[in-house]
């Protein structure tokens, strides 16, 4: 009986010291530097993050590591700036994220590959969602943008089967590769404020029937609805160019079109020429679907009660708008509704518009989103010596042009030249090209697809140059642009032979 006792004793002893060594790891009261300025701690399933500035790439990655599985809640307290890259990534049992309002950017990565979470409120101050931030949530339902959000970088929601609904904030200019891609959006609403749309950014999403684009936008990249169950698209007047792989393999059925027919049947498709009779393409959706010209639906301009249309009482709304009595929520159609002239903000001179158009003396239907700046000399030098991020260039200018194609490239005209800044996938400067062509747009017009890369380099030596031959490496695609007689023209290229040819 003593010798059972004791070996019991022994054996309880044994499971509290082993037991002494595993519970730590399972209930975890821990915490740590970062940096001289920021600190973490981690507890009851909660992984806090406190102190002031920016956290450097991976560092707050390591400290996350050993609890990967155990976070439920991540809060970040006031005065953090950004995480760093891949900060939480791959935390299964996150289920809720608390941010403040001194966060600048969300970072590369940052709660990537989070199938548990459900909700993120993205605070104000934010400008930047970097590039996979939420991808392959695939449990994340709802997402709130902040009307200080200029970027959202590539891949960020992609993967997100359960978003069914966002709303982008008339703050934002730019929405990177493949951003959305295989998410579970129904419909997609962009801002005027919105000037480039990169390539993919809504492919492959299953549940997406209807698109309003931006009437900041001029041009529409390669693949951006590929494969999704898009059936109705607005494309407002200012889309001057479509890739012929923009609408591939959707079941598009209506096209609501801002503008006149002709200035519909002026749209340049580019494309290879093995694409045009594929079904699915953009040249055949465009020949099919059924077209509405110089529509006004969704976007009715200062119509704030969608009641009697655009009345005395529509502009008092407006009017009280502006001067800050009354607040029209960024992302809603009641801000496309207010801000008639499309420049991104609710001014007197939006109320003063409404007005004309309630008493007959202003057909607001008619209204164009304002063309693109032309920049003078002193700021056309100021972007030559430019050397930050597509990031920065966005958040920093009013972007007229930019193409994507892996690599990007945000083209600035002015009176007798153009700057193009070119920059790498992953959004880094790697040259700057200044271009003055002497020769005519009636000469520039003469070329056709298929002209070979050494017939435009001929007419337009200092572009080619430049913009050619750095973008060379991204080949079978090259793009070069040139300004003339007050327009700027954009040649896109493949496999050396001109491809398409657009006029801004």
């Amino acid at each position: 009986m003593k010798n059972t006792t004791k070996l019991l004793c022994i054996l309880l002893s044994l499971l509290f010291a082993f037991g002494a060594v595993v519970l730590p790891a399972a209930a975890a009261d821990a915490s740590g530097a970062l940096t001289d300025t920021a600190s973490w701690r981690f507890a009851d399933g909660t992984f806090t993050v406190r102190g002031a500035g920016e956290i450097p790439d991976d560092v707050l990655a390591a400290a996350v590591s050993p609890y990967k599985s155990q976070i439920k809640r991540v809060v970040v307290e006031n005065g953090i700036v950004s995480l760093g890259r891949r900060a939480f990534l791959w935390c299964d049992a996150l289920e809720s994220v608390s941010l403040p309002g001194s966060m600048k950017r969300i970072s590369n990565d940052c709660f990537s590959g989070c199938p548990a979470l459900k909700k993120i409120d993205i605070p104000g101050g934010v400008q930047v969602i970097g590039s996979g931030a939420f991808m392959d949530c695939a449990s994340l339902k709802s997402a709130t943008l902040p009307a200080s959000l200029h970027v959202i970088e590539s891949d960020a929601f992609r993967g997100c089967a359960s978003l069914k609904e966002i709303r982008f904030p008339s703050s934002l200019c730019y929405i990177g590769f493949e951003a959305f891609m295989a998410s579970g959006l129904t419909s997609v609403t962009l801002p005027g404020s919105v000037r480039a749309l990169d390539g993919w950014a809504f492919s492959q999403c299953k549940s997406l029937t209807h698109a309003v684009l931006s009437p900041g936008l001029t041009m529409l990249c390669d693949c951006v609805f590929q494969n999704s169950a898009l059936e109705y698209v607005v494309i407002p007047k200012s889309i001057r160019s479509v890739s012929d792989a923009t609408f591939y393999n959707c079941t598009l059925k209506e096209i609501y079109y801002e503008g006149t027919e002709a200035e519909f049947k002026a749209i340049d498709i580019i494309g290879g020429s093995d694409l045009l009779n594929v079904s699915g393409t953009t040249e055949k959706l465009f020949s099919t679907a059924a077209l509405h010209i110089q529509y006004d639906g969704l976007l009715s301009r200062g119509d704030m009660d969608e009641k009697d249309g655009v009345t005395t009482g529509d502009a008092r709304k407006v009017l009280r708008t502006a001067v800050a009595l009354d607040a029209v929520a960024p992302a809603t159609y009641d801000f496309y509704r207010a801000d008639v002239n499309s420049d991104g903000d609710i001014t007197t001179a939006d109320a003063r518009l409404v007005l004309r158009g309630a008493v007959k003396l202003e057909d607001l239907t008619a209204l164009a989103p304002p063309r693109p700046k032309t920049y003078t000399e002193k700021e056309l030098a100021a972007l030559e010596a430019f050397q930050g991020t597509l990031t920065e260039l966005l958040q920093q200018y009013d972007v007229p042009q930019l193409y994507g194609l892996g690599s990007r490239i945000a083209v600035f005209p002015g009176e007798n030249r153009t700057v193009a800044l070119l920059f790498t996938s992953d959004g880094a400067l790697y040259n700057t090209c200044a271009a003055s062509p002497k020769n005519t747009l009636a000469e520039l017009m003469k070329f056709k697809k298929g002209d070979a890369i050494s017939a435009v380099q001929a007419k337009e030596p200092n572009a080619a140059k430049g913009i050619y031959a750095a973008l060379g490496r991204y080949a079978p695609y090259a793009i070069l642009a040139a300004t003339t007689d007050g327009h700027t023209v954009i040649f896109s290229f493949s496999n050396d032979a001109l491809s398409g040819l657009a006029v801004y």
